[in-house]
């Protein structure tokens, strides 16, 4: 085998405040912003395309601002962009606000209704109903559910799984004699 990589010698510094400079040339990792590219990120290539600002992609896709500011840092999503710039006119800005207009009325007016139906004091929701609207409600307002376990163990209790994992595998494995001549 070769000598391998030369020893880096390290040193911890001298503490100090962190300046705009430190963070600015701190190295990250490039992680794709998606893992497939969906059809409605070609939706939002689109809009950003046609020259639509960070909160205006937002409101009209549905996705949040900083999703919006995270798909347009992608390269892959720059590209994407780029090829719809040079590719629709202005046929796609019409087909689009046509499109969203009813898209957008649509949302409005089921969000009516919902509310209609839930202050009706004589209409009768299911619970089952009920929580779904307060899931896919507090989902997108950013209220989602956060589950958390707690477990709580002892030291006594951790010995003893130990213990017994540790006697199945000595226990579990035949052993083979080897006898010397």
């Amino acid at each position: 085998m070769g000598s391998g990589r030369p020893a880096v010698k390290r040193s911890i510094g001298v503490a100090r405040e962190l300046t705009i400079e430190d963070v600015e040339n701190l190295e990250r990792a490039k992680l794709p912003a998606f893992k497939v590219f969906r059809d409605s990120y070609h939706a939002v290539a689109r809009l950003i395309a046609i020259g639509l600002n960070d909160q205006e992609v937002a409101l009209e896709s549905g996705y949040s601002v900083g999703r919006v500011v995270q798909l347009k840092a992608d390269p892959t999503m720059q590209a994407c962009i780029e090829a719809y710039r040079n590719a629709d006119g202005e046929e796609f800005r019409t087909a689009r606000d046509e499109y969203y207009r009813n898209l957008i009325a649509n949302r409005n007016l089921s969000a009516r209704k919902i509310n209609d139906r839930l202050t009706d004091e004589d209409e009768h929701i299911p619970i089952k109903e009920l929580l779904a609207i307060q899931d896919s409600a507090s989902d997108r307002t950013g209220y989602g559910k956060v589950v958390t376990k707690k477990i709580t163990m002892d030291l006594a209790d951790r010995l003893a799984q130990a213990l017994a994992a540790s006697a199945k595998v000595i226990n579990g494995r035949p052993i083979k004699m080897i006898e010397n001549d």
